[in-house]
């Protein structure tokens, strides 16, 4: 395998999910067992513990029944039944000196007792190891009557059997969980895995340039599903930018091929021609004008680009709202008297926002301008700014010829224009930049217009 490959390998996250989940479940197995090993081996010592213990007490009933000689009998007797290499006894007066004893053979020192003399009613326990062969055993050093003690053993060979085959079956579940633990832990790794490779392989297409390309299917769980429907989302609204992005490239094409081409015609027209000073500073003129359209096109689209991206820094300070729509609308009474238009303005005082004025301004002037410009002689724009539950609400109706419902949702995109309304100058860029300063001063500008009947742009602004 290609040394990229192996790296590949053991970076995936199911390898390390199956690999985590297998040394977890093998910890446990071990604390498992480790608890369960001291339990057995306290078990089996505590089994021959009280097997010592009942062998003491039948000791002491046998001596008081029939002293040292039935004691001696039934040494006589233990040791025939399980052996001398199984079991010692030794019968001590109160001197200390060994007064009864079974075959000690097997045990050594093990089976020898080098004091003190143990306390009346009181037993101790011991774990001993037979000398010649290293057996292991339990003893016990109690007394049978005042004067008279016993230390007895037996083997406990059959304990270390028991704790062999113990660990023995344990090693062979151990492997086994262990083999199993990372086959289910990689499964479920698998599975769970699919949704990210799903989101992984859209996104490649994706970027390959499938845009209509979406993450289908669900049950990978919660969290991967929610991915998925996110991914989803961000997508649709990485095309939507994408087409705007294509639609306002076209826009600004269009709105700039038209000046470029009279420019063009003007500078030509200027070269060929045998043009008088006057003529030459008419067409100077004329470059001028189509220059400052296209600057202000540019202005435009610059502004609400920054105001739309956070960029735009505004010079924010308390603004007498009155005052300023008062102010914006008077500058238009010159327009709407030679247009034979009525222009209304009310207000009321000590409505103050916390904002840009010049921005304001701008916003408030192109939404005069437009109820100017698409309302007929003899109509009227009424400019009204009322307190609306703690805001400034700021309302320009027209009587002019108003907006079809297909329009309205998209007046507010920059140089959309209706076909059913009348041609009239403009970039199609005002109802975009009021927008964005809306917006961007935390309010909020809507419109409600039926054809014919004029149009009502509202501008709520949070009052300071």
């Amino acid at each position: 395998m290609p040394s990229g490959s192996k790296s590949n390998f053991w970076a995936s996250v199911k390898v390390r999910l199956a690999l985590l989940a297998g040394a977890l479940i093998a910890c446990c197995t071990l604390a498992a067992f480790g608890l369960a090993y001291a339990n057995l081996v306290l078990a089996l010592q505590s089994n021959v513990d009280h097997y010592l213990s009942a062998e003491l007490n039948e000791f002491k009933n046998i001596y008081n029944s029939g002293g040292l000689d039935a004691l001696r009998e039934e040494v006589h007797l233990e040791e025939t039944a399980q052996g001398s290499s199984n079991i010692f006894i030794q019968v001590f007066d109160a001197s200390g000196n060994a007064v009864l004893s079974s075959d000690k053979t097997h045990w050594g020192a093990a089976a020898e007792w080098s004091g003190p003399i143990p306390p009346a009613g009181h037993s101790t326990f011991q774990t001993v190891v037979a000398e010649p062969d290293g057996r292991p055993g339990r003893r016990i050093e109690g007394h049978i009557t005042g004067d008279v003690f016993v230390v007895m053993g037996v083997g406990t060979d059959q304990h270390r059997v028991v704790l062999d085959a113990f660990r023995e079956r344990f090693i062979e579940v151990f492997v086994l969980v262990v083999c199993i633990s990372l086959l289910g832990a990689w499964l479920v790794a698998r599975r769970a895995m699919r949704g990210v490779e799903a989101v992984t392989v859209a996104a490649e297409e994706i970027a390959g340039g499938a845009l209509d390309r979406r993450i289908v299917g669900h049950g990978y769980g919660y969290e991967i599903d929610r991915l998925g429907s996110v991914f989803n989302a961000m997508i649709e609204k990485v095309v939507a930018l994408i087409k705007e992005a294509r639609t306002l490239n076209d826009n600004i094409a269009h709105e700039l091929r038209s000046p470029l081409t009279r420019i063009r015609g003007i500078a030509e027209t200027s070269a060929i021609s045998n043009a008088s000073s006057k003529d030459c500073r008419e067409l100077a003129s004329n470059v001028v004008e189509e220059c400052d359209g296209l600057l202000n096109v540019v202005n435009s689209m610059l502004t609400i680009a920054q105001i739309e991206s956070g960029l735009a820094k505004f010079d924010t300070q308390p603004v007498d709202c009155g005052r300023l729509v008062q102010d914006t609308s008077d500058l238009f009474l010159p327009l709407a008297e030679d247009r034979r238009i009525t222009l209304e303005t009310t207000v009321v005082d000590g409505v103050t926002v916390s904002g840009d004025r010049a921005r304001l301004h701008q916003a408030i002037a192109n939404l005069i301008d437009n109820a100017l410009k698409y309302t007929a002689p003899g109509g009227k724009v009424s400019v009204s700014l009322v307190r609306n539950n703690g805001s400034a609400l700021i309302s320009v109706e027209d009587s002019g010829v108003g907006i079809g419902q297909n329009d309205l949702p998209h007046i507010f995109q920059r140089f959309y224009r209706s076909e059913n309304i009348p041609s009239v100058p403009g970039n199609g860029l005002g109802l975009g930049l009021v927008h964005a300063i809306v917006t961007g001063h935390g309010g909020e500008v809507d419109v409600s217009s039926r054809l014919g009947h004029g149009s009502t742009f509202r501008v709520t602004l949070p009052s300071s």
